[in-house]
Formats: C-alpha cells, sequence, structure tokens
C-alpha cells in the first residue's frame, strides 16, 4: 500500500511539474529575438510546425510546445497561412494565433477601371491570380454585360468564380441605387447601356454629357449612331461567349463596318440591344443628365481633345483636320 502510494505520489509530481513548466511557458514569454515570419504549409504536422519554429528561434522547447497544444485542445486546429510572430510571445498567445488563423492577410487586391467590359474583367481576375482565364466568362456574365461595377476589390484566395461574379453584380446594384433606384428596369437598362458607350467614347465629365447629348439629338432624328466603340464590343462579344479573352482595342473596325451585327451601329439605326461596358457613377449621372445642345457630330483628336459640330459637312472639315 505504502509503495502504491509512493507510486502515485511520485507520478502526481511529476504531472504537476509538467504543468507547472507549461504553465510558466504560458505565463512567461519566450524570448524571441526578433519578430519573425512563419508559415504554416497546409497538412503540416504538429512535430513538423514544432520543430521548425525551435530552429527559426521562436520556441525553445518543442516538447512543452506540443504538450501544450495537446492538453488545450487545438493541437489540430493550427490553420495554414502566413504569420508575423511578434517578440516574446507566450506559448498561450502562439498557440491560440496559430489556432485562430491570426496570420497576414493573403487577399489579392484587384482594380476594376470604369469601361470594362467582361472581357477584361476575367483578365484581370486572371492576371492576378485570382481566377483562371475564362473563369469568370463562364459564369453566363455577358448576359450581364454593365452590370458589374467598376472599384477595388480584395478577393480571399480560392473564393469561387460565381462568388466574385455575384460580389460584382451585387455592387453594381448597391452603388447605383441612388442614381437609378427611381426608375423602371427598362430605363435602368437604357441609362446603363448609354453610360457604358459613354465611357468608351470619352473622358471628362463634361465631356461626357456633351456626348450624351449627341446621343439623344441622333436618336431623336433616326440617325445611326455610328460609334467604333460599339462595332469593336459586337466583333468581340461572341468570343467572350466562348470564355476567351477578346481585346476591343484591337479590333479593326475597318474590316466590321460591313459585317451586320446588333452592335454596328453604322448600319443599323437606334440604341444597341445591350451595354458594351460597365460605367461608373460619373458616367451614369451624365447618361441622366445629357447636355442640351445643337450638336449631332463629334470626334476625339489624337491628343484626346473632343470636338463638337453641328453638320455633316462640319464633321468632315475637322476629320480632315485632326485626324487625317
Amino acid at each position: 500500500m505504502k509503495l502504491v502510494s509512493r507510486t502515485t505520489l511520485a507520478a502526481t509530481g511529476l504531472i504537476t511539474g509538467v504543468i507547472l513548466i507549461a504553465a510558466i511557458n504560458v505565463a512567461v514569454p519566450w524570448k524571441t529575438p526578433l519578430s519573425n515570419n512563419f508559415i504554416i504549409n497546409k497538412g503540416e504536422t504538429m512535430s513538423s510546425i514544432a520543430s521548425r519554429l525551435k530552429e527559426d528561434g521562436i520556441i525553445s522547447n518543442t516538447g512543452l510546445f506540443v504538450f501544450f497544444a495537446r492538453i488545450s485542445g487545438h493541437d489540430r486546429d493550427f490553420k495554414a497561412g502566413k504569420y508575423s510572430i511578434p517578440q516574446h510571445i507566450s506559448a498561450y498567445k502562439l498557440v491560440r494565433m496559430f489556432s485562430e488563423g491570426k496570420g497576414l492577410p493573403n487577399d489579392i487586391v484587384v482594380m476594376i477601371p470604369e469601361g470594362s467590359n467582361v472581357g477584361d474583367i476575367d483578365k484581370f481576375l486572371s492576371d492576378n491570380g485570382v481566377l483562371q482565364p475564362g473563369e469568370f466568362l463562364a459564369q453566363e456574365v455577358v448576359s450581364r454585360e454593365g452590370n458589374f461595377f467598376p472599384d477595388s476589390y480584395r478577393f480571399v484566395p480560392d473564393t469561387s468564380p460565381r462568388e466574385i461574379a455575384e460580389r460584382l453584380y451585387n455592387a453594381f446594384g448597391e452603388k447605383t441605387s441612388e442614381l437609378l433606384g427611381g426608375l423602371s428596369d427598362q430605363e435602368k437598362e437604357r441609362i446603363i447601356i448609354v453610360a457604358s458607350i459613354l465611357e468608351k467614347e470619352v473622358r471628362s465629365t463634361q465631356e461626357m454629357r456633351l456626348v450624351a447629348g449627341v446621343i439623344e439629338n441622333r436618336l431623336k432624328k433616326g440617325m445611326p449612331l455610328a460609334l467604333d466603340a460599339t462595332v469593336a464590343y459586337g466583333a468581340c462579344r461572341p468570343i467572350f461567349l466562348n470564355h476567351k479573352y477578346c481585346d476591343v482595342s484591337e479590333v479593326s473596325i475597318v474590316d466590321n463596318l460591313k459585317k451586320d451585327s446588333a452592335y454596328n451601329t453604322y448600319m443599323r439605326k437606334g440604341l444597341i440591344p445591350g451595354p458594351i461596358s460597365s460605367p461608373g457613377l460619373r458616367a451614369i449621372s451624365a447618361a441622366l443628365h445629357p447636355q442640351p445642345s445643337s450638336y449631332y457630330y463629334y470626334l476625339t483628336t489624337r491628343d484626346g481633345v473632343t470636338m463638337f459640330s453641328k453638320t455633316a459637312s462640319e464633321h468632315l472639315m475637322l476629320r480632315e483636320k485632326y485626324l487625317k
């Protein structure tokens, strides 16, 4: 009986000692010489993590680290990722950091400029490693062209293409609700179409309003809009539907002028059937408030200056002077 008591006491003392050592490590920080960046790989074992922590000078005792992770119930909870380990961190805080996944942000930031079409958006996302080429286009986005809000976005790695498409689409609805809130669906679509054209045609807010006025004047008079930007988009649209990229700026307008398309505004009168890009708030506002004028023509010089004219003869003179 005495032997058992001594054995029990010895075991109890050993356990108490280990717990005491662990408690000290919890309360007292390890003396990490410098802050460290540390990466936990996906599927990495606890022993491997502990071994590398010691090699990097972040912990002094692998056994105690593993022991504490286990008794705290977090030995299977460590999240893969990159972590910034501060100086003098305790075992408790280190285990908690790893188990809660409080690592360095690894979000991917993607800027989608105003006037981007769905092909451009697909390319921005794939160029930045968010998606593979064609994955965004595969989400039936062509039918919703013009309704993906141009903005700066942060994406968590491995976000699905569907989630990304819905996020951009929902952002458009939220951001434009104040401007378009009182309009019918048909009226909204018309404004977005005009705004999408403005994004591709001119730069300044004042020019956008003037061009919006020219578009209205030509539509009222039954004149074809005769816009290169719509022709270029019409050439690229079938390619987008096949989930491939097409650069509208590389499209030969001359080669496509005689090709019948719903977007060929040289051959067809009236407004095009859908947007050709995602407009920003500035262009939408300009489409809502076109500048009244007697202009029916405009052109942009090679220096980026937009010039307006009232008659075809004036327009031809400007073309000869600035574009020949």
